[in-house]
C-alpha cells in the first residue's frame, strides 16, 4: 500500500477496518473512511500526522457480533449517498495536495459524519486526537500490524453445496431448534458451548461447514473456532443459515 497516495475504506468488518486504519498510520497516509449499516451511514477521513485516526474514536473493536452488510441488511441508495461522499473527499485530497488554493481544511480531517437516510438528518463532530491513542500515538517503527484471518471472508453458497455430503456439517444452534429441522448427519454443538471454550474436533479429511438459522451467529462461530486454533482454510459458514438451506432435512422423531 505504500505505493498510493490515498487509501480508501470501502469494507464491513472490524478486522479491516482496524488493520486498514494502523497500515495508514504506520505509512502515514490519509484514510477515508465510510460505514453503513441498514439506514445509517457514516464518513470521515483519517490522518494522524494532521488529526486523530480511526482508532482515537473507537479504540477496540466490539467485543459482541456485529452483523455485516449482507447479514443485516443496507439500502443501496444509502451505499451510493456514502460512497460519493468518499469519492468527493479524495478528490478534495487530490486538490489539497496539487492545488494551492485547497487546503486540508475543506476535507473531512479531524471531523466525523453521521448520516440518517430515513430522516435526512445529517451531524457532523470535531473530533480530537487521544493522546494515550495505542497506535497514532507510538512512534511509527513500533506500530506493528496484527496477523489476523478474515472469517467472515469465508461463506460458502448453497450452489456450491451440490455435493453437500462431502462436509461436515456442524449446527451452532440450540437445542431446541435442532430438534425441529436439521442438515441431515451434522453435529449438534451449539454456540453457548463454544463461549465456555468447548470445541468438537475438527474434521481434518473434510471440509467443515458451520451454519445457524439465519447466519448471524455462525459467523460469529467462525471466529470462536479461529481463536481455539482451528484451521480455517477448510472452514466455512452458511449464509443464510439453515433458513436458506434448499438441500434435505432431518427431523427428530
Amino acid at each position: 500500500a505504500s505505493q498510493y497516495d490515498i487509501l480508501v475504506d470501502a469494507s464491513d468488518n472490524f478486522d479491516t477496518k482496524y488493520l486498514l486504519n494502523d497500515l495508514a498510520v504506520k505509512l502515514d497516509k490519509p484514510l477515508v473512511y465510510g460505514s453503513i449499516l441498514r439506514w445509517q451511514g457514516q464518513t470521515s477521513v483519517f490522518w494522524a500526522s494532521h488529526g486523530p485516526c480511526y482508532r482515537c474514536l473507537f479504540p477496540e473493536p466490539p467485543k459482541d457480533h456485529v452483523p455485516n452488510c449482507a447479514e443485516a441488511g443496507v439500502l443501496g441508495a444509502l451505499a451510493g449517498v456514502i460512497g460519493s461522499l468518499q469519492a468527493l473527499e479524495v478528490i478534495k485530497l487530490i486538490l489539497a495536495k496539487s492545488d494551492k488554493r485547497w487546503s486540508l481544511d475543506e476535507s473531512l480531517v479531524g471531523r466525523f459524519i453521521t448520516f440518517d437516510a430515513k430522516t435526512f438528518q445529517q451531524r457532523s463532530v470535531t473530533l480530537q486526537k487521544d493522546p494515550e491513542c495505542a497506535v497514532c500515538s507510538k512512534k511509527v517503527e513500533d506500530i506493528v500490524l496484527p496477523e489476523t484471518e478474515l472469517a467472515v471472508a469465508c461463506g460458502v453458497s448453497t450452489l456450491d453445496l451440490d455435493n453437500w455430503q462431502d462436509y461436515e456439517f456442524i449446527d451452532v444452534r440450540e437445542e431446541d431448534e435442532w430438534e425441529r429441522g436439521y442438515i441431515p448427519d451434522a453435529t449438534l454443538w451449539p454456540l453457548s458451548r463454544m463461549k465456555h471454550g468447548q470445541f468438537p474436533e475438527q474434521n481434518e479429511k473434510r471440509p467443515t461447514v458451520l451454519y445457524c438459522q439465519s447466519g448471524l451467529r455462525s459467523r460469529l462461530a467462525m471466529n470462536y473456532v479461529r481463536d481455539a486454533g482451528w484451521d480455517l482454510s477448510s472452514v466455512q459458514d452458511l449464509p443464510g443459515g439453515f433458513a436458506a438451506w434448499v438441500g434435505p432435512v432431518a427431523q427428530d422423531t
